[in-house]
């Protein structure tokens, strides 16, 4: 039995380790930087910034483009492209998770 205890708290490290890995958001939360990081990221431009409202995040990316985003469970979010007024300008939404070097401002 002492030799299970040690085990269990190697195990608990491991999956620990490996939801942060994953799915970071789930873990620390996404923060505004993360969020915008991992948008640029998927539309394959520079990262701007976000701001969130209520369950709603307003972001813009280094094209000056502007999304309202929703971010759901584990981390994964979809925007989708906003005029300046907030109307949706484009009906093809990008999509993607929150990954650790978003977290830590390694995707910039």
């Amino acid at each position: 039995m002492s030799k299970l205890v040690p085990l269990f708290f190697v195990a608990l490290a491991v999956v620990a380790v490996a939801a942060l890995a994953l799915r970071p958001g789930t873990v620390v939360g996404i923060s505004d930087q993360a969020l915008a990081t991992s948008i640029a990221r998927s539309a394959d431009t520079a990262a701007g910034g976000c701001h969130h409202r209520r369950s709603t995040w307003f972001c813009t990316d280094g094209d000056s483009r502007m999304y309202r985003a929703t971010v759901g469970d584990y981390g994964c979010w979809e925007a989708v492209a906003v005029t300046e007024n907030g109307k949706v300008a484009s009906l093809e939404p990008v999509s993607g998770c929150v990954i650790l070097p978003d977290v830590l401002g390694l995707g910039d």
